[in-house]
């Protein structure tokens, strides 16, 4: 056969016995959905009860030929694997539907995903008559299966007859079109030009493409299994690793890569050592049933991990549920990956993440990039992936809250058995601390959601790539500074100054509704703070100032105090006046109250609730619908005032305007205990 065939061939003659196909490393993980299952198996079905004797064609399969000898050709495949896949699932679901295939057995392979390749093989040959067997299968290939043998059972209810008929039509009449490309075809060149139509791929793996096309062919399993670990955001890095060699690359408790001082490409070159064990499915089965001397004495990163105490490794994995969801998606992951690698202002918005690499990495003229860089970034990628996993916060799925919370996996023996299971990264640590991180970052995140604005967290991923150890006070006290300095930024005061204008920052944040979310989030978070982790008299001290007791609200006090330990942050976005803008009652100045005294953040429906009603309308209101459940700390201390502005409050007998005195103390306490700037 020549590279340069056109062929119409039939699903029977694709699964022929002298041919056989593979995905290659750099191509996407099987991503079918069930609408895209359920749209091929009805399309065949509709035909086929048109007529069960015309062809139908179904698409096109682009491949580039590997090996080609006497009887038998080999294939890469460039363009239809998603298709391809799917027929596999097709023939297992139609098979474990008892009906009988003039096939034998699947030719189709994955270069570097050895679940996907075993996921197909035991289906095509056991269905899904053993559930316990998947606990280590391609997921994403199994719903597939579950779709696809569900959907032909309804279609074809009890009439198996028919069913017989209408598995005859699909591999007799059923055609797909091979094309093989021209001998010497750029195939990564190829693969990205094809897929700028139709199904567009995702930008980052085009990236994904370009750097491989720079490593050596023997290089990108390691590449691949790096790349494809670490790009799926839902789900920590390491249980994204072949069983076999996961506790060789992060040790038996999860933990030792965060040890390891790599440089350069150290840790790349190390993972390619240790997936060479798994080049054949007989050597992972061995391997995974070897003792930890064997295991020691194989490729692996235990050079790296001098100080480590390795344990036996024979845990269950389906017992484990790290689910959780990020903060970022991947390609905004790259970005931050190659700031940190490059030293440069990478931008963080993901629809430059080509822009970015190829200005960056792929494409520098005064340096060219190479072999060892890309390793040295994909090493970059799985040690701030790590740090990522183990020190970001993260929504939690697998809890009932699904709280966001700063996790990471620990390994535990519980009986004869080892158990894993996320737990709090600092559990040594004083709950002040924990708890501290989770709401700073948090309020980092609610205050700028969109990725592209995520500079805080590029901030706290260098700090962490720059440390031996991460301990968290310092953590903590680095954050901290950095919302200080993030403060500054925004009023556009120097962050390095030893000396603070303290003036001109009240008069920036005194901008009415034109004041950033951040600023409202910031000090919600340092209400929070002052009153969780200090004595009543000290935080009312600090927010209510001298105020005369008279002033004061007890029972809204009371409020206040249960609201603050209940308070989680939200997506907050609209300003709301305390006293309306539009007054039913007495004016007020328009500058006292555009004031951020009068100002606090609220939800876009919370905003619109209160309109115009007055502010003991408004107390009465929240507290009926939210009870002690606040959305802003801020309002909630301006509840606490009896009266918010009372225009006759210079009569002798007339209580003082509460507006007054809270814009007396919350920009003190806003701007006060900040961190030495020296």
């Amino acid at each position: 056969m020549t590279n340069t065939n056109v062929e119409s061939l039939s699903i029977k003659a694709l699964f022929s016995k002298d041919t056989s196909y593979v995905i290659p490393s750099y191509q996407r993980n099987y991503a079918w959905e069930e609408t895209q299952v359920k749209q091929l198996i009805r399309d065949v079905f509709d035909k086929f009860k048109e007529t069960n004797t015309q062809n139908y064609y179904i698409g096109s399969l682009v491949v580039d030929i590997r090996e080609n000898r006497e009887g038998y050709v080999h294939f890469e495949t460039v363009d239809g694997q998603q298709r391809h896949t799917t027929l596999c699932i097709i023939l297992a679901a139609l098979k474990s539907l008892k009906v009988e295939l003039d096939i034998t057995s699947l030719n189709l392979n994955f270069e570097c995903r050895v679940n996907s390749k075993s996921t197909l093989e035991y289906l095509f040959e056991n269905g899904a008559k053993d559930e316990n067997a998947f606990s280590t299968f391609e997921p994403n290939i199994l719903n597939a299966f579950q779709v696809a043998h569900t959907y032909i059972k309804q279609l074809f209810k009890d009439e198996f007859q028919t069913l017989k008929e209408f598995a005859d039509y699909l591999l007799k009449h059923v055609i797909i079109v091979r094309t093989c490309l021209p001998n010497k075809t750029d195939l990564n060149h190829y693969f990205e030009i094809m897929n700028n139509r139709g199904e567009q791929l995702e930008s980052h793996e085009i990236i994904k493409a370009r750097l491989m096309n720079v490593l050596s062919k023997n290089d990108h399993i390691a590449f691949s299994i790096i790349w494809d670990a670490c790009s799926d955001m839902g789900h920590y890095a390491p249980f994204r690793f072949p069983n076999s060699i996961r506790h060789l690359i992060f040790g038996d408790d999860l933990k030792q890569l965060l040890l390891v001082n790599n440089k350069g490409s150290e840790l790349f070159e190390s993972v390619a050592q240790a997936m060479e064990s798994i080049k054949s499915e007989q050597f992972i089965e061995r391997n995974e049933s070897s003792s930890l001397e064997e295991r020691e004495k194989s490729h692996s990163l235990i050079s790296l991990f001098n100080n480590a105490e390795f344990q036996d490794a024979t845990e269950p994995e389906s017992d484990i549920d790290d689910r959780f969801v990020s903060v970022i998606n991947f390609p905004n992951f790259l970005l931050h990956v190659l700031n940190i690698h490059c030293s440069e202002s990478v931008s963080l918005d993901d629809k430059k993440l080509i822009t970015e690499f190829d200005k960056y990495l792929l494409r520098c003229d005064d340096n060219p990039v190479s072999q060892d860089n890309v390793k040295e970034f994909v090493s970059k990628l799985l040690k701030v992936r790590v740090l990522f996993d183990n020190y970001i916060i993260k929504r939690d799925l697998s809890t009932i809250t699904g709280e966001w919370g700063i996790r990471q996996l620990e390994r535990k023996k519980s009986n004869s058995n080892f158990v894993i299971q996320p737990v709090s990264t600092f559990a040594k640590s004083s709950n002040n601390e924990r708890e501290q991180l989770t709401m700073l970052q948090t309020m980092f995140h609610v205050s700028y959601p969109a990725n592209n604005y995520k500079k805080w967290l590029s901030s706290v991923l260098i700090y962490l790539n720059e440390q031996t150890e991460v301990t968290s006070y310092k953590l903590l006290e680095r954050i901290e500074k950095l919302a200080f300095e993030h403060l500054c930024e925004i009023t556009k005061e120097a962050s390095n100054s030893k000396t603070l204008d303290r003036d001109k920052l009240k008069a920036a944040i005194n901008r009415g509704v034109d004041v950033q979310s951040y600023i409202f989030n910031y000090l919600d978070y340092k209400i929070w703070q002052k009153v969780t982790f200090n004595e009543d008299n000290e935080w009312q001290r600090s927010l209510l100032g001298d105020t005369a007791q008279e002033h004061i609200d007890k029972e809204y006090l009371k409020l206040f105090r249960q609201a603050v330990s209940k308070f989680k942050f939200t997506n907050r976005s609209s300003v709301e006046h305390h006293y309306p803008q539009t007054s039913k009652i007495e004016p007020m100045d328009n500058t006292l109250n555009n004031s951020f005294a009068n100002l606090c953040l609220v939800s876009s429906n919370t905003n619109s609730s209160l309109g115009n009603a007055s502010p003991d309308e408004k107390k009465q209101n929240v507290i009926a619908k939210h009870k002690s459940k606040a959305e802003s700390l801020k309002q909630r201390l301006m509840f606490c005032y009896k009266d918010w502005y009372n225009p006759s409050h210079l009569k002798a007998d007339d209580r003082e305007s509460g507006i007054q005195l809270h814009a007396e103390t919350i920009l003190n306490f806003l701007l006060d205990q900040t961190p030495d700037l020296s």
